[in-house]
């Protein structure tokens, strides 16, 4: 899916069964900067039912460590160094948000920042924590794992 800040790729396959929010941003679009405490703070919220993914969109391991420092950023950060995965997943708007199940399938995709604690965005996680709850898991299509990055 991305890589972390170690260089080793992390696949969607290894998700599987647990709700995924993937966050795609950059630090230079101040409405991904402005959004990030809140995905922050939803990920702290449903620990354990919801795994919130940071992927930033072609940026050196540099600047990205520093972004982190500087906000103070906790949630696991992808990198997307050459821009294949944004790619894949049709993101042309930062930040673009996607909302996956624990079934492996896309729920929703949300392009522009949101508050995701707030009431708009209530309607898009509630679903996903239902399935969550329910421990489905189903086996993801190769079309949604991919090889190093997943095709939805």
């Amino acid at each position: 899916m991305g890589f972390d800040a170690a260089g080793k790729p992390l696949l969607l396959d290894a998700l599987r069964g647990q709700a995924v929010v993937i966050n795609f941003w950059a630090s230079w679009c101040e409405p991904c900067r402005e959004e990030m405490p809140s995905l922050a703070q939803l990920a702290r919220a449903h620990t354990g039912k919801l795994r919130v993914l940071a992927v930033n969109y072609k940026e050196s391991p540099a600047a990205v460590a520093q972004f982190a420092a500087t906000t103070g950023l906790d949630l696991p950060t992808l990198r997307d160094p050459d821009g294949a995965l944004a790619r894949a997943w049709g993101i042309r708007v930062f930040p673009s948000t996607v909302l996956i199940g624990a079934d492996g399938r896309v729920r929703s995709v949300v392009r522009g920042a949101l508050d995701w604690n707030g009431a708009a965005a209530q309607p898009l996680i509630a679903p996903l924590l239902q399935g969550a709850e329910k421990g489905v898991r189903l086996k993801p299509t190769a079309q949604q794992v991919g090889a190093a990055i997943p095709q939805p």
